[in-house]
This record gives structure tokens, C-alpha cells and sequence, in this order.
């Protein structure tokens, strides 16, 4: 997650008339809960991130269950998973009890450096419906398969947060990490390797069991440390070992993956190696045209190469950015907060 300075205006939507709650519908009182209250409030920003593939919340007292397990992101170290009851408010017309609605999500990453609660694409498994725009109400909709409100986003922050319900219905709330004048962007990515060490967490390792005894004196060329050289090519072309085995699955939290990993590096390098790079240069030159070529929104063209192969490589189109980051492609003014963004980012990651 990253943060950036805007400096151009921000103008504000233009409103659509605002939805039209259907009635003779029994939406249910909400769900008696309770939360860890303290002077201070819990974290209040939960931002739906279409291009996250998982749900995440830096606030440990927001969890119902959980249970610790070290993990890592694209945003920050993980220390555990569990479940949180969001209370949120179904609609900004409604009133009373059934105003109100629980969120029951599961398998939330409690990652406290994150500057924001992030709500990824398994909100669709408890919203499928999910309605971006904005009126002076709210900024877009989750409804149910039976299209019955159940959450929306509040039309006062700057990206797409649910709006929560407070006391006495829900938990006292922390300030909002939200500052003026500045322009947001949020998302995070769980390696599917990780995802998968935690749903196999408590089972016997099976490989471990088969994996066959050694002759005496004979070490596994994967058991044999790096090397320097190894460590200085594993950094020039993918940023590490953690990077490395993320391509191939594998996760650097377990020995056993590690150990497959070094195999499979050593098996990639070859004396001749070097002389191809120049080749393999040209070929990603050509598969970023390719990329290109998938760009069909108008707003794709509002951008140069570089700046469409980093949207490319991050969202769907330049059109997805804009969108979920609260900007409109064709307002100017906008379009040039969003090209700052990127070409901050693109520095970022070189």
C-alpha cells in the first residue's frame, strides 16, 4: 500500500439520484455482537481492493478468532489468521435494527503494517453483487444474490470504505487514517504457496515420510548452501530467493521448498547463460507489446508503454486503476494524479 501527494484539485462526482430501497422486504435485525472496546477505538478504515486476493486487517483487537501463523505479503509480514464481524450499515436510507448487518469474514491476515484494513475478492463470497456508484450518499453498493442490500461505501472517503456502524450497534472507532490532499492506492496479493501452508497447517508431511534415505557421504545438490555468485544471480533476476520460489510455488518459510528451490536454480544456470540475456531482453520486449495490444479502453491510450505495462502488470486496464483508486479518466485533472501515481510507483519499484 502506498501513499502519494495529489496536487491537483479534487473535484467532486456528479451525483446520481440516489437508490430506491424496495419495501415489504425483511432485511433481519442484526447480529448481537461484541467487540474489544478501548479509549482509543478500533482501526476504522476497511478499503475494498478489487486487485487483492485476500481480506486483511492491521487492528488485532477487531479478530474473534484467531490463531498465530508467520506468513508474508506484498504488504507487510503476517503474524496471524482468524475472524473478524465487521458491523456495517446496510443502507443510508434505512433505519432502526434492521439498518444494521454483520460481515463474517474468514481467514483474515492480521498484518499490522498495513496502513489500511484491506477487503479483497473474497467480499464477493458474502456480497456478489457489487454496484460502484456514486450519489450524495454513498459511493457504491454490496447487495446479496437476492439483490437485498447488505453494505455500502462511504461517499466521504477518498477510496471505497464500507461504512461501519458505531456505538451502540458496533465498536468505538478510531480516527480515519485518511489525510487531506493526499491521493491512495491500496492492494496486497497472499502467494498462493502461503495460502496453501495454512490450509495444511497440523497435517503430517507426507514428503518427509517417503522421501528416501541418502547414501553416507553424499549430499543433495538442493541441501548445499548459496553460494555468492548464486545469491548475486538470484538478486539480478528475481529480486531474491523469496521471489524466486513465489514463480515456482514454493514458500521460503519452509525447508523442504527451499531446498527444491536451490535444485531447480542450479538446474537453470548454465555456463552458456550469460551470452542469451540480450535474446531474453528482446523476448520480453516483444511480450510487453503483446500486452499491449489487450488494452482496448479509451483511457489505455491516455498512457504511454511504460506506464500501460505497470498498470498491466498490477490491474486489469488503466480504466480498473482509475476506478479503483476514485479517479475519473476522462476529468483531466484526475488523469494527471493518476499518471503522477504511476510514474511515482514505476520508481519505486526500480
Amino acid at each position: 500500500m502506498m501513499k502519494r501527494r495529489a496536487s491537483a484539485n479534487d473535484a467532486g462526482n456528479s451525483h446520481l439520484p440516489a437508490k430506491k430501497i424496495r419495501s415489504g422486504i425483511n432485511h433481519g435485525a442484526a447480529t448481537p455482537m461484541k467487540w474489544q472496546d478501548s479509549p482509543q477505538g478500533l482501526s476504522a478504515d476497511w478499503v475494498f481492493s478489487n486487485n487483492s486476493n485476500v481480506n486483511i486487517c492491521n487492528d488485532r483487537r477487531w479478530f474473534t478468532e484467531f490463531t498465530p501463523f508467520k506468513s508474508v505479503t506484498s504488504s507487510g509480514a503476517v503474524e496471524g489468521v482468524g475472524t473478524v464481524n465487521l458491523p456495517v450499515k446496510r443502507d443510508p436510507d434505512m433505519r432502526g435494527p434492521q439498518a444494521h448487518h454483520v460481515l463474517r469474514l474468514t481467514n483474515v491476515l492480521y498484518t499490522p503494517s498495513s496502513d489500511f484494513n484491506i477487503l479483497g475478492q473474497p467480499l464477493f463470497e458474502l456480497a456478489p453483487q457489487l454496484t460502484l456508484r456514486s450519489t450524495p450518499k454513498s459511493r457504491g453498493t454490496l447487495d446479496g444474490e437476492d439483490g437485498n442490500p447488505i453494505a455500502f461505501f462511504s461517499p466521504n472517503a477518498p477510496l471505497y470504505c464500507l461504512r461501519l456502524s458505531g456505538p451502540p450497534i458496533g465498536p468505538r472507532l478510531a480516527p480515519t487514517k485518511f489525510e487531506p490532499g493526499q491521493l491512495y492506492f491500496v492492494g496486497t496479493s497472499w502467494p498462493d504457496s502461503e495460502r496453501a501452508r495454512w490450509n495444511r497447517r497440523g497435517q503430517p508431511d507426507e514428503a518427509a515420510k517417503t522421501k528416501p534415505r541418502q547414501p553416507v557421504g553424499r549430499q543433495p545438490v538442493g541441501q548445499q548452501p548459496y553460494t555468492a555468485e548464486e545469491k548475486a544471480w538470484l538478486k539480478k533476476h528475481y529480486q531474491g530467493e523469496f521471489k524466486f520460489l513465489m514463480s515456482y510455488g514454493l514458500s521460503i518459510y519452509d525447508e523442504e521448498d527451499r531446498e527444491e528451490g536451490r535444485a531447480i536454480m542450479r538446474a537453470l544456470v548454465s555456463p552458456g547463460e550469460d551470452d542469451d540475456e540480450e535474446e531474453e531482453d528482446k523476448e520480453k520486449e516483444e511480450e510487453e507489446e503483446d500486452k499491449d495490444d489487450n488494452f482496448n479502453h479509451p483511457s489505455d491510450y491516455l498512457f504511454d508503454n511504460k506506464e500501460r505495462a505497470w498498470v498491466k502488470n498490477h490491474y486489469q486496464n488503466c480504466a480498473a486503476f482509475m476506478t479503483l483508486n476514485g479517479l475519473r479518466w476522462w476529468n483531466d485533472d484526475e488523469l494527471a494524479d493518476a499518471k503522477r501515481l504511476i510514474k511515482s510507483s514505476i520508481r519505486d519499484d526500480e
